[in-house]
């Protein structure tokens, strides 16, 4: 009796967590959202700062959007580093070692103007792939993400990204926020203009 019940609570256990699902971002939970990005080419950017009981302030910064291109064409530009200033507004310089993956950029907005070095790791595995980053000096140090690249069609991939920076910037917090969602909106764009239209050419 003792043997079967240990057996029934093992399996339902089993069960549990089989069934188990990790949450949805907003954006694809919230059905009039996902529709936005599947229906009307909408890009979501969302940048919202938190302080918790001992005033220490933590921004997390979303995005997420559909590029007309296959997964692994989207994946090697996303990841051609080098191409970021030509490609990106804002950015103004560009130097990746791929040895160290080691990913230097400086920046402009505003007048405001911004160095870091980040740490840059990248896999591209069947249906999905994976861009991680840590800002290990200058500007927002210690901002860490993930960019997400999945498969929706052959020739559509949706592409999110999901950061979060905890520490003290010179940017008062509902400035930095308003920022970086203008500049990540713009970013974005421009990125997913140039996959696109390096992929119409692709196609002639």
């Amino acid at each position: 009796m003792e043997k079967n019940f240990l057996f029934l609570l093992l399996f339902c256990l089993i069960l549990e967590t089989a069934g188990a699902q990790t949450p949805q971002p907003f954006w694809k939970a919230k059905s009039q959202v996902y529709d936005r990005i599947k229906n009307e080419r909408a890009i979501i950017v969302s940048a919202k700062t938190q302080h918790d009981d001992k005033g220490k302030r933590s921004i997390t910064l979303i995005t997420a959007g559909r590029i007309r291109a296959p997964l692994d064409f989207v994946h090697g530009k996303v990841t051609d580093y080098a191409q970021y200033a030509k490609i990106l507004p804002y950015v103004i310089d560009v130097n990746y070692d791929p040895e160290t993956k080691k990913l230097f950029a400086a920046g402009a907005f505003l007048g405001f103007k911004s160095h870091a070095t980040l740490e840059m790791n990248s896999s591209l595995e069947k249906g999905q792939g994976k861009i991680s980053f840590k800002v290990i000096s200058g500007f927002m140090s210690g901002l860490t993400g993930t960019i997400t690249e999945e498969k929706i069609e052959d020739k559509i991939t949706e592409v999110s990204m999901d950061s979060v920076y905890n520490g003290e910037a010179a940017i008062p917090g509902f400035l930095l926020s308003y920022g970086l969602e203008f500049v990540g909106q713009r970013m974005a764009g421009s990125m997913r203009s140039f996959v696109e239209s390096q992929w119409e050419k692709e196609e002639i």
